[in-house]
C-alpha cells in the first residue's frame, strides 16, 4: 500500500518496466526466500468462490459490530465472474428479532451492491447469502467518520476462528461478532493472549449464540488497556463465523513496555524491536520477552481508523502478502500469533522492489502474539515497495496478520488489518473498490512459486468481463509481484476486477481515500 500520492505516482509509469526487470532476473535477490509448490490447494481456510458449475453456494457475513453511531453504512458487495445470472436470497440476522430474508440475483459478469439498510438490518447486522449457482464472491464493507473497511465474507462455518491481533488501549474499542448461520446453537469459549499475559475471562466462557444468531461481544469490557489483543474462539457446540471490528479514536498515547526489559508475562504478546546495529535477527523468547530489549514501536497504536476483518479459521505454516511498504506516514506491522502449547519458530521474508533483505527469525512462544514493526527495523528500507511470506519453520502453525496505521503526510489517513493467504490461486475476484479522483485502487499480485507468468485484470460490469487496458499479459516473475494502480487505466465509482494469472498467485486490493481518512486492504477472493 502506498504511504502518500507522490510514492503512487512515481510507480505507476514504470510497472510494465519492473515486470520485465522481474522476469529477466532483476529481482532475482528474492531467491533467498523458498518458493512454494505450483499446485492450486483451496481449503476452508481461505474464503473460495464455489465453481461456475456448482448447484449452490454460500457466504456467511458476520456484519461490523460495533458500537451505535459508530458506522455510517455497511454494504455487502457480491461479484458474478460467470457467465450465467446467479438468484437466490440474503437472510439479515441483527442479535434481535427474527431474521429477515430477501430475494437477489446477479446478473452474469456483473456486480451488485446491497445497502445493509435495504435489509432492515444497520450496519452491524449479520448475513447469510444463498445461491443456486457458483463463481460469485461476496464481501462486506463499512463506512463512516474513521473511514472504510473491507474484508471478504466466510464460505464455511468453523469450530475454531483466530484473530492475531487487536488493541483495547484508551480509546480503542474492540469488537467481536459471533455469527452462527446454522439450524442448531452454538456454545463458544473465547481466550486472548495479551501483552499483560493470557486472559480467560469467565463471562466469555460459555457464550450461547442461537441458532440463526448473531451475539456481539465487546472485548474491552473484561480485557482492558491492553496494547496487544489475539484472540482464539472456540465452539465447544456447533460452528461459527467470526469477524471483528477495531475503532481507534487516535486519543492513545505510545504504549509502554510490559515489563522489565519490554517483556510481558508469559504466554502474553510482545513487540519485537531492531538492535542497535540492524544487523541481528528480532527474536523472542518462549516466555514472551524480546530478545533485543528496548522499548517497543507502537505498531500505528494511537492512528485512528477502523480495522474489519474476518477471523482465521485455522493456523498455517505459511501466510503470504502481496503489498507492503512503511514509511512516509505510514506505520507498517506483521503480528504472529501462536494458539498452539508449542513454541513456533517463524521466518519473515520481505521481497523487496530494489534490494534485498534478510529475512527475520522469530520464536513465538505457546499461545503468544509477537509484534514485528518494519519502520523500527533497520534492514527495511523506508518508501521501497515489498511483499512478504511468513513461514513457520519448524512445522508449529500460526495466524498471520499485516496491519496499517497512516497519518500524514501519507493520503488516506486510516488504519487496515489483512489477513495473509495460505494459499494460491490462478484467478480471483475481487468485488468491491473505487477508482476515482477522490480514492485510489491498488491491486498486487505476488508470485511466490518457482515459475514465471503473466497477469491480466479484467473488469466485470454489465455482463462483459473486460480487459483493462494497459493491464493484460504483464510479466511477472518467479518470487516476484506486480502493484498495479486500477486509476491510472480505468476510472470508476464501483468497480468489480478479475485477475488471471498463467501461474499460481496471490492477490490483494488496497484502496485509500485522497480527501479524507479512509484505508482498507482486502485478499482477493480465488475462483476454484
Amino acid at each position: 500500500m502506498s504511504p502518500s500520492g507522490t510514492a503512487r505516482v512515481r510507480r505507476a509509469p514504470v510497472l510494465v518496466a519492473l515486470a520485465v526487470l522481474a522476469v529477466g532476473g532483476g529481482l532475482a535477490d528474492r531467491a533467498i526466500r523458498p518458493a512454494v509448490a505450483t499446485q492450486v490447494s483451496l481449503a476452508p481456510s481461505l474464503p473460495t468462490a464455489a465453481p461456475t458449475s456448482a448447484l449452490s453456494s454460500a457466504w456467511y457475513c458476520p456484519g461490523a459490530p460495533g458500537p451505535p453511531g459508530a458506522t455510517a453504512a455497511g454494504q455487502l458487495v457480491l461479484a458474478n465472474a460467470g457467465s450465467r445470472p446467479v438468484a437466490g436470497t440474503i437472510t439479515a440476522v441483527t442479535g434481535h428479532g427474527a431474521p429477515r430474508t430477501q430475494p437477489v440475483a446477479v446478473a452474469a459478469r456483473s456486480q451488485l451492491v446491497v445497502p445493509q439498510a435495504q435489509l432492515g438490518e444497520g450496519p452491524s447486522g449479520a448475513a447469510t447469502v444463498q445461491l443456486a449457482g457458483g463463481g460469485v464472491g461476496v464481501e462486506e464493507v463499512v463506512t463512516g467518520q474513521l473511514g472504510r473497511s473491507a474484508a471478504p465474507c466466510a464460505s464455511a462455518t468453523s469450530q475454531q476462528w483466530y484473530l492475531a491481533t487487536g488493541s483495547t488501549i484508551k480509546g480503542n474499542v474492540l469488537t467481536l461478532a459471533l455469527f452462527n448461520p446454522t439450524a442448531s446453537y452454538a456454545v463458544a469459549d473465547l481466550t486472548f493472549a495479551t501483552d499483560q499475559g493470557p486472559a480467560s475471562p469467565g463471562d466469555f466462557q460459555g457464550i450461547e449464540v442461537p441458532a440463526d444468531g448473531l451475539v456481539t461481544v465487546d472485548v474491552g469490557a473484561h480485557v482492558q488497556d491492553r496494547t496487544g489483543v489475539a484472540t482464539t474462539v472456540s465452539a465447544r457446540i456447533g460452528r461459527l463465523v467470526v469477524g471483528q471490528l477495531e475503532l481507534a479514536s487516535g486519543a492513545a498515547a505510545a504504549p509502554a513496555t510490559a515489563g522489565p526489559g519490554g517483556a510481558p508475562a508469559s504466554g502474553g504478546a510482545s513487540v519485537a524491536t531492531a538492535p542497535a546495529a540492524g544487523g541481528a535477527p528480532a527474536t523472542t523468547a518462549p516466555g514472551g520477552g524480546t530478545a533485543q530489549g528496548g522499548a517497543p514501536a507502537t505498531a500505528g497504536y494511537g492512528v485512528a481508523g477502523m480495522a474489519l476483518s474476518l477471523g482465521a479459521p485455522m493456523p498455517g505454516t505459511r501466510w503470504s502478502f502481496p503489498a507492503g511498504q512503511d514509511g512516509g506516514g505510514t506505520i507498517e506491522g506483521y503480528h504472529v500469533y501462536n494458539p498452539s502449547g508449542r513454541v513456533a519458530e517463524v521466518s519473515l521474508a520481505l521481497g523487496l522492489d530494489a534490494g534485498s533483505a534478510e529475512p527475520f527469525q522469530l520464536t513465538v512462544g505457546p499461545q503468544q502474539e509477537l509484534t514485528l514493526v518494519a519502520n523500527s527495523q533497520l534492514r527495511v528500507p523506508q518508501k521501497v515497495g515489498h511483499d512478504a511470506v511468513v513461514t513457520a519453520t519448524n512445522g508449529v502453525p500460526v495466524v498471520a496478520v499485516r496491519t496499517v496505521a497512516a497519518t500524514a503526510p501519507a493520503a488516506g489517513a486510516g488504519r487496515a488489518d489483512l489477513l495473509g493467504s495460505p494459499h494460491v490461486a490462478r484467478r480471483w475476484v475481487l468485488p468491491g473498490g473505487e477508482a476515482t479522483s477522490a480514492t485510489d485502487l491498488e491491486v498486487a499480485v505476488q508470485d511466490p512459486g518457482p515459475d514465471p507468468g503473466t497477469v491480466s485484470v479484467s473488469s466485470l460490469a454489465g455482463g462483459v468481463e473486460a480487459p483493462v487496458p494497459g493491464l493484460t499479459g504483464l510479466p511477472v516473475a518467479s518470487g516476484g509481484r506486480l502493484s498495479l494502480r486500477i486509476g491510472d487505466h480505468l476510472t470508476s465509482p464501483s468497480v468489480a476486477l478479475v485477475v488471471q494469472a498463467s501461474v499460481p498467485v496471490v492477490v490483494e486490493s488496497d484502496q485509500y481515500q485522497l480527501k479524507g481518512p479512509g484505508v482498507s486492504a482486502s485478499l482477493g477472493i480465488p475462483l476454484s
